[in-house]
């Protein structure tokens, strides 16, 4: 990327040729930074407007899993494997197994993922310029946890994407754009997992293409708070966009009702939200907590790592007592208790130790295990126990990679 020109990507129509588009994604890869644009809106006949998509294109996707049994306890696991495929991997960790269900080749590298409430889809979307088709795939999930390809292995949406999430409800599909200044609001046929585009939300986010350095990096997230009252961008260096939401209509305006500022001389990369809808946010070398509320962010402290940290993937566990974090620097996770009156402590033997690189958590429904995976061929995937005080112990593992130029990530079902 050195002496790269930093150029402004024009905006392609959805309707553009497959070959215009790949340029374009190619043309991005190559710079080194790119300046906050605000693009134009066209509007679509929605309460706020659609970018980029003519008429608000449904996607035609379907999925048929039918894991939706409550008693379910998955962790899904991508990476890039020992002979350079982007795979996906399910477990199955009820009662402190880990124990691996199949495995899944992917025709694209992954950078997000995640499960539907009902436990039978899992939505994954691809790193752009690492596939011909960027966008969303789905799979199903058995109720053994088997995943099999949606939608005959077809992308359900093109979009190019850096970040993504799905509502608590169900409901909505929230994917933030690789490329420009978008967030998007999709909302998910309940009966078929398909996407029907509804509606843009403006942000600010200089970039949210991953790192090009080993590993590869996601440089932005997206959450929706537990209460189902809030939707968080998290945008790099560009900080953090807060927008209103409910569960019957998503988010009704297409600009924040609040920004975060990015943390000192850094970017906000991660984010998470408790139950009380306090946002914990990972940065350059701090996690920093804001309490939301209908009149704007307040800050509410901050914990400062140690050199050589690069903390990402916040977490915050069901009960809403702690709050883990990633920290790829140093292959160790961070924990912390929450509180009224201490936004942050840190846990008793925090940090803990994690694999190599470790770059995704999740925990799972029961809030018995957490879940951590990195780099590693003997213990990329670690399962810990979550004791009452928080502390992790770390109690079975399975390998990954040691390839780190691609994202290891993690989804759980509900």
């Amino acid at each position: 990327m050195a002496g790269a020109v930093a150029k402004r990507e024009s905006v392609m129509e959805a309707g553009s040729n497959r070959a215009g588009e790949i340029v374009r994604v190619a043309r991005f890869l190559g710079l080194s930074t790119l300046a906050a644009l605000l693009l134009p809106l066209t509007g679509c006949g929605n309460f706020f407007q659609c970018e980029n998509k003519p008429a608000c294109p449904a996607s035609t996707g379907t999925g048929t899993g039918t894991g939706s049994s409550s008693t379910v306890d998955f962790a899904f696991v991508s990476y890039t494997n020992s002979a350079g495929n982007a795979v996906i991997t399910g477990y199955n960790i009820a009662g402190g197994a880990l124990t691996a269900i199949n495995t899944v080749t992917l025709p694209f590298v992954p950078i997000a993922m995640a499960v539907n409430p009902k436990n039978n889809l899992l939505y994954v979307a691809s790193v752009p310029g690492y596939s011909t088709s960027p966008g969303v795939y789905d799979f199903n999930i058995g109720t053994d946890g088997t995943l099999t390809p949606a939608n005959g292995g077809a992308a359900l949406v093109t979009d190019l994407v850096g970040a993504m999430t799905i509502s608590p409800d169900g409901n909505y599909l929230y994917t933030v754009e690789a490329t420009n200044q978008t967030t998007t609001q999709w909302t998910i046929n309940s009966t078929t997992g398909g996407l029907t585009s509804s509606g843009s939300l403006l942000v600010s986010a200089l970039s949210c293409a991953p790192t090009v350095a080993a590993p590869v990096l996601p440089e932005c997230s997206v959450a929706v708070s537990p209460k189902e009252d809030y939707v968080v961008a998290s945008l790099g260096t560009a900080g953090d966009a807060v927008f209103p939401y409910t569960s019957t209509g998503g988010v009704p305006n297409a600009t924040p009702f609040t920004t975060i500022p990015a943390g000192t001389s850094s970017g906000d990369f991660s984010v998470a939200l408790d139950a009380s809808d306090n946002v914990y946010i990972a940065q350059t070398g701090t996690i920093t907590v804001y309490g939301l509320t209908s009149t704007g962010a307040t800050n509410r402290g901050y914990y400062t790592y140690p050199s050589g940290s690069v903390p990402r993937s916040t977490v915050v566990d069901p009960s809403s007592k702690f709050v883990y974090t990633a920290d790829v620097g140093l292959g160790q996770i961070t924990g912390f208790a929450t509180g009224t009156t201490t936004a942050l402590t840190l846990l008793t033997g925090s940090p803990f130790t994690a694999p190599a690189s470790v770059s995704a958590l999740g925990i799972d429904s029961t809030d018995t295990y957490l879940v951590a995976v990195g780099y590693d061929a003997s213990a990329g995937v670690q399962l810990y126990s979550i004791a009452a005080s928080g502390v992790l112990s770390a109690i079975k593992s399975a390998g990954t990679s040691t390839q780190t130029q691609n994202p290891v990530l993690v989804a759980m079902s509900h």
